[in-house]
């Protein structure tokens, strides 16, 4: 099987919630000697995303950095939405700035942070007013 058959499968089983299929399949990927590309491990990174599992979405990260895949806006994104849905808002400011230090911040990502700033404020207004 070709990476992109796996990439595909992987992106299916994630969104599907599913992310531990997702993981397994990375995982066969390279058992069968495929050389993960940034895309993939992109893919792996919105499988730890959806497990609210950011530690792990970290460990990949640095190991695209160690084998000197560039991060780029989707990388960011999908460690940025790990730390969101772990719910740890303060870190997905964090992951925002490395991006800006890495230039990879686009008109994408900005209205994402955006996003996430319409939803926390949202949710002290709801709390607010139900006190």
């Amino acid at each position: 099987m070709s990476e992109s058959m796996y990439n595909s499968i992987i992106v299916c089983y994630t969104r599907s919630h599913m992310p531990d299929k997702a993981i397994e399949i990375f995982s066969e990927a390279l058992a069968n000697k495929i050389t993960p590309s940034r895309q993939l491990y992109t893919s792996l990174l919105l499988a730890y995303a959806y497990k609210s599992d950011p530690i792990s979405a970290e460990k990949v990260v640095k190991e695209m950095r160690a084998k000197e895949l560039s991060l780029d806006s989707v990388v960011y994104t999908n460690l940025i939405l790990a730390y969101k849905r772990a719910g740890q808002i303060e870190k997905c400011w964090d992951v925002f700035r490395r991006a800006e230090i890495d230039g990879a911040v686009d008109q994408y990502l900005l209205a994402y942070m955006i996003y996430i700033c319409s939803q926390v404020c949202f949710n002290l207004l709801r709390i607010e007013k139900s006190s």
